[in-house]
């Protein structure tokens, strides 16, 4: 069960405000969930195999391959300027601030 003085103590830890008029009711919530969360320990897992046993995954080499270039993957993009994709959307420009407005 957590504490009024347990909720306080953490509200402070956590930089939080809460109104005294809401203590005991936060405090009961939290307490519910909290037992909510304890029903994890009751659920049996002696039948589950631990996964950190398993076979390792078999790994492919790590091999160089030829990879498209810059104009050819470009090639189709509906709106490109200077190599780069552009937005469709028209929501942010190229600078990156969005609708073309100036940067702080």
């Amino acid at each position: 069960m957590v504490s009024n003085s347990d909720l306080k103590r953490l509200a402070r830890l956590a930089k939080l405000s809460i109104l005294s008029e809401n203590v005991d009711s936060l405090a009961s919530d939290i307490s519910d969930i909290v037992k909510v969360a304890q029903t994890i320990d009751d659920v049996d897992i002696s039948r589950i195999s631990n996964m950190g046993e398993s076979e390792p995954q078999k790994m492919r080499d790590d091999v160089v391959m030829q990879s498209l270039s810059a104009d050819a993957i470009l090639k189709n993009a509906a709106h490109k300027r200077d190599g780069y994709f552009i937005s469709s959307s028209g929501s942010m420009d190229v600078s990156g601030t969005a609708d073309g407005g100036e940067s702080e």
